[in-house]
């Protein structure tokens, strides 16, 4: 039982150490995330400047079928066609 125990304790070790590399490849492409000290990391290289500009420009809201504009693309060359 001893030997299986630690069988299993090396092989939990490794899935670990899985997790952790994972993870650590993961947070680069995160905008942001949690460090091991519990920090708040930023992963943009936009400055406050920058988001004070970018703001503006970004709509949050709800969107429903009036709210988009839908036209033809139908010419008159293929309605001629049709007929």
């Amino acid at each position: 039982m001893a030997e299986l125990q630690a069988e299993y304790d090396e092989l939990q070790e490794q899935l670990d150490t899985n997790e952790e590399n994972r993870i650590a490849m993961i947070n680069p492409s995160r905008m942001y995330y949690t460090n091991d000290d519990g920090e708040i990391v930023y992963n943009f290289e936009f400055t406050a400047a920058d988001m004070a500009i970018v703001e503006p420009l970004l709509i949050d809201s709800d969107y429903v079928n009036s709210n988009i504009i839908s036209t033809s693309v139908d010419t008159s060359v293929s309605r001629f066609d049709r007929q």
